[in-house]
């Protein structure tokens, strides 16, 4: 289930990473805001990635300063807290913490306050997955916790490998209609995870065809240090 999110976040991630312009010219798109908040499930099964209304272009004409940090504090990775420079990595630690959560079924960074989170984030501490769900398949943890590597370079190098690995691993332990279904209860009942979350609205300017409209979004956790800017696109727009 949560393998099935991750392999179709993934793919979105790598569309928008591999964006160029007019001239053929990358435009090092950066989501920077990957969170459950922003990835739904629509009644047809499909897995959107939402809010590209923070995501970063090279060539943006109001070009982000570095140590401006913009996100969700708990969802960001290592450099994007610290405010240095961030690349298509950064995301795939943010998508990682997701899985990690969906894995868990608790939080991974979550303090006090928001600078107290920001430290936990910052020293990227990652309890074992399978020390808390034992039922994790060693390659899923080893996926995820390469993607929760604190430096950068020692994360996958791209969103599409990724979503290989994940789908690779989706192949070899479940059949197509068990990971459907699992990733379905997990995303539009809340009730399938024994969480006390509140759900994010589904804002207006995210709003799809009434065919393609998500039947909820994906249950989050409480956002009360989570601070981000509105906007957004959904990932299909870049694909």
């Amino acid at each position: 289930a949560a393998l099935g999110v991750v392999v179709e976040v993934a793919e979105a991630l790598e569309a928008a990473h591999i964006l160029t312009d007019e001239t053929g010219a990358p435009r090092h798109v950066v989501h920077r805001d990957v969170s459950p908040h922003n990835i739904m499930i629509t009644r047809q099964g499909r897995v959107l990635l939402l809010d590209f209304g923070i995501a970063r272009a090279t060539d943006r004409l109001a070009q982000t300063r570095v140590g401006v940090v913009k996100g969700k504090a708990s969802y960001m990775a290592p450099e994007q807290a610290l405010g240095t420079e961030l690349s298509p990595r950064t995301d795939l630690f943010s998508l990682g913490i997701v899985l990690w959560e969906m894995l868990a079924m608790r939080r991974l960074f979550h303090a006090a306050s928001e600078p107290e989170t920001l430290e936990l984030v910052v020293a990227a501490r990652i309890p074992a997955i399978r020390e808390i769900n034992p039922a994790v398949p060693r390659g899923v943890s080893e996926l995820l916790h390469g993607m929760l590597a604190q430096q950068p370079d020692d994360r996958p190098p791209a969103a599409a490998v990724v979503s290989r690995r994940a789908q690779a691993l989706i192949d070899e332990h479940f059949t197509a209609e068990q990971a459907g279904a699992m990733a379905r209860a997990y995303l539009v009942d809340p009730t399938q995870r024994g969480l006390q979350n509140k759900v994010s609205d589904i804002s207006s300017e995210n709003e799809l065809p009434d065919n393609e409209a998500p039947t909820i979004a994906t249950p989050a956790p409480s956002m009360d240090n989570d601070q981000t800017v509105a906007g957004g696109l959904t990932a299909d727009a870049v694909r």
